[in-house]
C-alpha cells in the first residue's frame, strides 16, 4: 500500500465513523443497525490499512489524521453509550409498566432473555 493510499484509506475510515456519529445523533432501531453495518465496514477498511498505519510512525501527516480518527471513535463510543444507556433505561419502563409490582410494592426485575445464533 502506498503512503498517499494509506492515507486516503485512514481518510475514509474517519469518514464512516463519522458517518456513525451522524445517525447516533438520533438513534432509532434502524439507524443503529444502519450504524452497525458503518461501524463495521470502518473496522474491516482499518484492517486492510493497519500495516501502513504501523508503518508510518514518523508521518505528521498521518499521526494527525489518526489522532483525528481516535477522537472521531471516541465521540462513536460516547453515543453508543448514551443509546445504550436511554434504551436500557425505557426497556425497565417498560417492564415496570407492563408486569404491575411485586407483593413488596416494586417493579419486577426484567427477564433478560437470551439470544441464540446458529449458524450452519
Amino acid at each position: 500500500m502506498t503512503a498517499r493510499s494509506g492515507f486516503e484509506r485512514l481518510l475514509m475510515v474517519r469518514s464512516e465513523v463519522e458517518e456513525a456519529c451522524g445517525l447516533l445523533a438520533s438513534p432509532s432501531a434502524e439507524l443503529l443497525d444502519r450504524c452497525a453495518g458503518v461501524l463495521e465496514s470502518a473496522c474491516s477498511d482499518l484492517m486492510t490499512c493497519r500495516s501502513w498505519v504501523m508503518d508510518s510512525h514518523g508521518n505528521p501527516e498521518a499521526l494527525a489524521e489518526a489522532r483525528r480518527l481516535q477522537a472521531s471513535v471516541r465521540r462513536a463510543s460516547h453515543l453508543l453509550q448514551i443509546a445504550r444507556d436511554y434504551y436500557q433505561k425505557w426497556s425497565h419502563t417498560w417492564v415496570a409498566m407492563t408486569s404491575g409490582y411485586t407483593a413488596r410494592g416494586e417493579a419486577p426485575a426484567p427477564v433478560r432473555r437470551g439470544l441464540v445464533s446458529l449458524m450452519g
